[in-house]
This record gives structure tokens, C-alpha cells and sequence, in this order.
């Protein structure tokens, strides 16, 4: 095998973990929640972009990500038992990959909060 297919070879198979990198459509807004309450928080969803996510259940200091297409201007909307939250941020689709479509949220003991530290107009 000469080094130039060794090459190929090592770039096709890294292809599927790098994902989004490759991607010629760019990259994919991200919703990331974090529980800082002291107890387990769920079942967690966000609604935004025309798209409900689910994040199940979170312990106290766990985080999830999960990546969407936003398919249409929309505020944010976080529910879990016992609250439902409309944050302020707006969802742009015609800028779908750009960085202000990602969202930071904090679950409290007061509720959903936009974390302060990433959320900024531009992220």
C-alpha cells in the first residue's frame, strides 16, 4: 500500500467522526442544557426552530447537547414537571448554521435561565 492510498484510507475512515467539519452544508446549531439544581430534573424539552427536543431526565450538574435544523423563526420555549419557561432568544433560519441559533440553558431552582456566560447576541 503505497502512502498516498494509506492517506485516502485514513481520510475516509475519520470522515464519519468528523461529521459536520466535512459537511458542505456547514455546521449545525447546538441546544445545550445543563441541570444546576441540586435534584434530577426531567423529563426536559426545548421547542424552538419548529422543532421539539428531548432531553429526558438530567441529574443535578449533568449536560446534554443535541444538534437541529431550525426551519423557522421562533423564540424558545423550555418545559420540564412543573414549569415552562419561554426564554429570550430568537431562532434566525436564514442563517441556520450561524452561532446565534445556539442555545445555553441553565435549569435552576427558579426555573429555565439563558446561561450568562454563553449566550451573547452573536454567541
Amino acid at each position: 500500500m503505497t502512502r498516498t492510498s494509506r492517506l485516502r484510507l485514513s481520510a475516509l475512515l475519520l470522515a464519519p467522526l468528523l461529521g459536520g467539519c466535512l459537511d458542505s452544508g456547514g455546521r449545525t446549531p447546538v441546544v445545550s442544557v445543563t441541570n444546576t439544581a441540586p435534584a434530577i430534573a426531567g423529563p426536559v424539552t426545548v421547542e424552538l426552530g419548529g422543532e421539539t427536543l428531548e432531553f429526558g431526565q438530567l441529574r443535578s450538574g449533568e449536560k446534554r447537547r443535541i444538534s437541529y435544523r431550525p426551519a423557522q423563526a421562533s423564540g424558545v420555549v423550555v418545559r420540564w414537571p412543573g414549569s415552562v419557561t419561554a426564554l429570550d432568544r430568537r431562532i434566525d433560519p436564514a442563517d441556520p448554521g450561524g452561532l446565534g441559533n445556539d442555545v445555553n440553558i441553565l435549569l435552576t431552582p427558579q426555573g429555565a435561565v439563558l446561561d450568562p456566560k454563553k449566550n451573547r447576541a452573536q454567541n
